[in-house]
């Protein structure tokens, strides 16, 4: 019927540029030294080369690291899209 003959509209998927990825991730360094962590410890270390790798190549990653001396785990989501935000979170986990 009418459905099928519309014409398809393909959307431009914008990209973050380099500027905006590093205002970002320089908003969760501050927000990391806050809390009082910073990369001389163990999983926050890698985390923050992890972010710059990001900022410098532009490619998108996800994914838990394990802070064993805070009994904390980044949970992190560094998108690619333009209006996606970074997510970060600190999580307690007794058990590590």
């Amino acid at each position: 019927m009418g459905k099928n003959n519309r014409p398809k509209r393909h959307k431009t998927i914008e990209l973050k540029t380099r500027d905006d990825r590093l205002a970002e991730v320089l908003d969760v360094f501050s927000n990391f030294r806050e809390v009082g962590l910073n990369k001389n410890i163990n999983g926050v270390g890698e985390f923050f080369i992890m972010c710059k790798e990001y900022v410098n190549d532009g490619v998108g990653r996800s994914g838990k690291i394990k802070i064993p001396g805070e009994k904390r785990i980044i949970q992190y989501i560094l998108p690619t899209k333009k209006n996606v935000v970074i997510s970060v979170n600190l999580k307690y986990d007794k058990n590590i």
